[in-house]
């Protein structure tokens, strides 16, 4: 792939917190930047997985490795590596509200796998969730996101 969007400042960083390495069996020690750089794609262009450049490897290959990745919380592990030291002078809070489509709202799995790890909460205007709040630094770069329940406060997330 000749136009990579992650700085080779950034990828330094980045390599101690990712699951496999180049001499690992399997897929998950092949190339970690070039998977980093799949998803990257896909997030940049809404794209669904299925229509992923074959220069990534297999949609599906890379899909499962996403869905590891996300249940061993190393994405959130990468974002921190990245983030440095945030300029807190001032901080600039924004959320918005999404609502739950109604054949979300029967999550099965309890606690763990349900409405708890989805932020489902209840809200005057119904089952909804607080899909994204964004806490960024005084220069506009992104400190935290969260996911939060409907009927919880955006000022609860942020202290």
């Amino acid at each position: 792939m000749e136009r990579r969007v992650l700085s080779d400042k950034h990828w330094a960083l980045m390599p101690p917190h990712c699951l496999g390495k180049p001499g690992d069996a399997g897929p998950r020690g092949t190339d970690n930047r070039l998977f980093v750089e799949a998803v990257q794609w896909i997030v940049r262009t809404g794209s669904p997985w299925r229509d992923l450049p074959e220069e990534f490897g297999k949609w599906n290959t890379v899909f499962k490795r996403f869905r590891d990745w996300v249940k061993a919380d190393i994405w959130q592990k990468l974002f921190d590596a990245v983030s440095g030291q945030p300029d807190m002078q001032y901080a600039m809070v924004d959320a918005t509200i999404v609502k739950v489509h109604r054949h979300g709202q029967g999550a099965k799995g309890g606690l763990k796998g349900g409405t708890q790890s989805q932020a489902i909460g209840h809200s005057r205007g119904g089952v909804s969730t607080k899909k994204i709040l964004a806490l960024c630094d005084a220069l506009g770069n992104l400190v935290k996101f969260a996911l939060m329940p409907g009927q919880r406060h955006d000022s609860k997330e942020v202290e």
